[in-house]
């Protein structure tokens, strides 16, 4: 790449995939694919020699494309999805019909609160447990984050939906 000046174009390649993976994951556009690719990149930056925060970053994507469908929910994902389609099936814009998303149904505002708290409070666990902490602790905290995250995903543990049907904590 010295040899040939190639460096001037994988640099603006590099620059503008990181600004895509960016801007994918932020604004929750594609979010499996933005991840993957932001994955692919973390890992040939770890195997040209830069540790730094890769592997923690790494881990980071593996995770968001685990949890794309998840990450459906709240980002553009949950409208761009239905019209282009998933990778098993074809969405309304490749001659296929609008996806139905499982579990559409209205919620209460108090449970879109929640959703949201729940979700700010897992992201600041996890920022500060990457940026504060170290080690075991570091990892424990990050897990704690994750699993708060996933539960919110998944629909599971809505303090909301039991105060509106009036059951009771047992």
């Amino acid at each position: 790449m010295l040899n040939n000046e190639m460096y001037e174009i994988f640099g603006k390649l590099v620059a503008y995939g990181e600004v895509l993976v960016g801007l994918g994951l932020l604004v929750g556009a594609f979010t499996g694919i933005a991840a993957f690719f932001g994955a692919v990149m973390n890992w040939n930056f770890m195997l040209a020699g830069t540790a730094s925060t890769n592997p923690v970053l790494g881990l980071l994507a593996i995770g968001l494309m685990v949890a794309w469908k998840t990450a459906g929910w709240w980002g553009l994902d949950r409208f761009l999805l239905s019209y282009v389609g998933a990778p098993w099936e074809r969405g309304a814009l490749l001659d296929g019909h609008k996806l139905v998303i499982e579990g559409e149904q209205p919620h209460a505002p108090s449970r879109y609160v929640e959703e949201w708290v729940r979700m700010l409070v897992a992201s600041g666990v996890a920022i500060y447990g990457l940026a504060y902490l170290d080690g075991g602790v570091q990892l424990i905290v990050f897990l704690l984050a994750a699993l708060l995250a996933a539960a919110t995903g998944l629909g599971m543990f809505f303090i909301s939906d039991r105060l509106e049907t009036g059951e009771t904590a047992s």
